[in-house]
């Protein structure tokens, strides 16, 4: 059966062959990409029932969106344990490192 990811889904890369990729997503379904449509940097996906991305990196920061388990970002900065966050369209902000599971750099990395 074959799944479609969203855009900025994390993948777990299980091995390679060629220009193929085996992957895995959150909810452990895998299979097999090319590499054309696999891109590269730091992905997250809300990994709970739902989390706040807020202002600024801290819980003191006012909450400007909630969403949903599922939602996938690109990951464009890292402060501590605050992931900055993009949807590349209307959702942009921080969120926390534990409620996110994904392929996520130390604190500097992008």
């Amino acid at each position: 059966m074959a799944w479609v990811a969203d855009r900025y889904a994390p993948l777990e890369v299980l091995g390679r062959d060629g220009d193929w990729t085996e992957v895995k997503e959150l909810n452990g379904s895998s299979g097999w990409a090319h590499g054309s449509v696999l891109a590269s940097g730091s992905c997250a996906i809300v990994a709970g029932t739902y989390a706040n991305v807020r202002s600024g990196p801290g819980f003191e920061h006012d909450i400007l969106w909630e969403v949903d388990l599922g939602y996938p970002f690109k990951v464009t900065e890292v402060r501590g344990d605050w992931l900055r966050v993009t949807d590349d369209g209307e959702v942009e902000g921080w969120i926390a490192r534990r409620l996110v599971w994904g392929s996520i750099p130390q604190e500097g990395g992008r």
